[in-house]
């Protein structure tokens, strides 16, 4: 019987794989490949695929991915190698929470994706783990789709499924506002009465209606919400979200012109963020918010949070690479700690942290516009020790570039872009950076010398000459 033969054939595969001979490995998958369609060859090209994808060839992973079919039969499923599941599980984590990255590949989603829905994963999980990254890989209309069909499949309100349910109620609410979508709008009612002794759901429903009176503006509605919305059992309630409520109540404070109010309420999320043991992206991204706006950054809250963001999405030796190329770039120079402590103090960084909190515009562009406003200040306050109203707009419109090019140019590397900021500080790297060619454009590049070489000044400048 050929398909004993081919199963044969796949347990070799599997003992060439575990004895560290992918190429043989391979081969073998290859040829079943190739053959006609049956339980053994969509497990060839599953790994086929996840092969390819760990070896960042996403022309040929998308080859593998397009010749599986629009379902897994039961049994195809059972015959799924376990290791291979925990490696495509690896995968999608890489994937799906390297939100902070520059840029999310829509072609590499959306074959996990594929790979996700061919393993029968349920809908309301699903979105969880893929919906955000779906909207920073500007996919905005799929993002939507897979909150709608998570939250509206009725096996997504079994007990076991509650925190997949939170989660993409929160996502979806940062997203698009609830006043702009109806679909939200109507989900967020739907679980509000279904899951009445759901207090994290529940908080959720008045948090959204506080941002909602604030956006109108209606400050009294809002924080009369808000403190609802943290009265609903807070000791049970989900602390990540517990920390968004209090972020979004000190800002309340401040539209109210009560300063004093807003810090403590910040300082008390911050207390609470503390307990929070699964750090997802968005709950760091708050605690960003949070220390930038208390100006409470110091080498240790920084390796606590910007070091863990930077290496959240990897696993073993690349994660630790991943966070000593950040903390060598960042935390080895005092002027980013000042930067991260004062970029939300003037009027630019107060407007952008007041639409951060009631959630004005989508995450992915809400981060991209903290990194822009990160790069500004950085440049200014290190190369222009008194910066001209000319320089100032060149300064911005450059770090508007820089982050513009960093999340559209698929063949950018944050190597890149640590390789130059390191050269900030080191004259030796400084001399020999732009002797090799990058890809990116033009522009950038010269603009990238011009900011580099008025840095070069100051150094003059500090040695006397």
């Amino acid at each position: 019987d050929p398909h004993f033969g081919i199963e044969a054939e796949c347990k070799i595969a599997q003992c060439r794989l575990s004895e560290g001979d992918d190429g043989a490995a391979v081969a073998i998958w290859e040829r079943i490949a190739q053959g006609k369609p049956s339980v053994w060859r969509d497990r060839c090209l599953i790994q086929l695929w996840l092969h390819s994808h760990q070896r960042h060839d996403l022309a040929a992973a998308s080859r593998y991915a397009a010749l599986l079919p629009a379902h897994l039969s039961s049994d195809t499923l059972k015959h799924v190698d376990p290791q291979a599941r925990k490696e495509l599980s690896e995968t999608f984590v890489s994937l799906c929470l390297g939100l902070a990255q520059p840029r999310v590949d829509p072609l590499a989603l959306t074959q996990a994706t594929k790979i996700y829905r061919l393993l029968q994963t349920p809908p309301l999980e699903l979105a969880n783990r893929v919906g955000m990254t779906h909207h920073f890989a500007r996919l905005d209309h799929e993002a939507q789709e897979l909150y709608r069909a998570g939250l509206d499949d009725p096996a997504g309100r079994a007990q076991g499924s509650l925190t997949f349910a939170t989660n993409c109620l929160d996502q979806w609410c940062r997203l698009v506002p609830s006043e702009k979508q109806p679909l939200l709008a109507s989900r967020l009612d739907f679980w509000k009465g279904t899951m009445k002794s759901a207090v994290t759901v529940q908080a959720i429903w008045h948090m959204e209606q506080a941002r909602r009176a604030a956006r109108e503006p209606n400050l009294r509605a809002a924080i009369t919400s808000i403190r609802q919305a943290r009265e609903v059992t807070p000791d049970k309630l989900d602390n990540r979200l517990h920390t968004s409520l209090w972020l979004l109540e000190g800002m309340l404070y401040r539209m109210q012109g009560t300063e004093d109010r807003a810090q403590s309420a910040w300082r008390k999320a911050q207390t609470i963020a503390a307990k929070v043991t699964q750090r997802h992206p968005l709950h760091l991204f708050d605690c960003v918010q949070l220390h930038s706006l208390t100006q409470s950054w110091d080498l240790r809250t920084a390796g606590e949070v910007l070091t863990t963001l930077a290496g959240r999405h990897l696993q073993g030796a690349e994660s630790a690479a991943a966070q000593a190329a950040f903390n060598q770039t960042f935390l080895t120079d005092p002027a980013w700690l000042t930067t991260f402590n004062t970029v939300l103090q003037d009027e630019a960084g107060r407007a952008f942290a007041e639409d951060y909190a009631l959630c004005r515009q989508p995450p992915r562009e809400l981060v991209r516009r903290f990194y822009r406003l990160l790069f500004e200040h950085y440049f200014l306050s290190t190369a222009f020790p008194q910066a001209s109203a000319e320089q100032s707009t060149r300064v911005r419109q450059i770090a508007d570039q820089l982050v513009t090019e960093m999340a559209m140019n698929p063949r950018g590397e944050m190597a890149h872009l640590h390789a130059y900021l390191r050269a900030w500080n080191d004259r030796a790297a400084a001399w020999t950076l732009f002797d090799q060619t990058y890809p990116y454009s033009p522009a950038l590049v010269e603009n990238m010398k011009w900011l580099l070489s008025m840095r070069q000044r100051q150094w003059i400048v500090k040695a006397g000459k």
